[in-house]
């Protein structure tokens, strides 16, 4: 069994923030919730890449655990991050992103959300879609924030391409954080 403790009101202020990220960072808060309107908002989004995690593996980079609001969604912050991940996986040597896509009836939006940053439907069905992305094309850019880090570091692709067919996030064991 999983448990998800998720933090509400990042973005509300500096100190909210502070608190949310060490949390996250100790492994006590596993996701948040981004106050769409909030003061520190920008602040939050350009610390967005703590967030998720992204698991390497002999058939390319799969992205996990990546949640996101979709009132912040329609805000473009995603785009970012997005732009952001997409450069540190082709530099590791990665030509795509995989992600699962879990199908419900309120997170619609979150779909589109992601075809708008540049990820295709590989496979779908009724619980959901694997979702790829080419690390050789650039996600729109966001005109709310934009990420500078370089604390992301992907193991180096051991292979130069992904078998979409064959590929399943439960088939990967090795994750690493995507900072830390």
């Amino acid at each position: 069994m999983r448990i998800i403790v998720n933090a509400d009101d990042l973005g509300m202020s500096e100190a909210v923030n502070e608190a949310i990220f060490q949390g996250m960072q100790r492994g006590v808060i596993t996701s948040a919730t981004m106050l769409a309107n909030g003061p520190a908002l920008k602040a939050a989004a350009q610390s967005l890449h703590l967030f998720p995690k992204v698991v390497t593996s002999k058939e390319g980079a799969i992205l996990k655990d990546f949640v996101l609001s979709c009132r912040v969604a329609q805000k473009k912050v995603e785009n970012a991050w997005f732009r952001w991940l997409t450069q540190a996986a082709s530099s590791a040597g990665y030509r795509k992103i995989c992600a699962p896509y879990v199908r419900t009836p309120r997170n619609g939006v979150l779909l589109k959300a992601l075809l708008e940053v540049g990820f295709i439907e590989a496979r779908k069905d009724d619980a959901g879609s694997m979702l790829e992305l080419d690390c050789d094309a650039t996600p729109p850019a966001s005109e709310i924030v934009s990420i500078v880090s370089r604390s992301l570091e992907l193991q180096t692709a051991a292979v130069s391409s992904i078998q979409t067919q064959q590929l399943s996030p439960g088939d990967v064991d090795e994750t690493r954080q995507a900072a830390s």
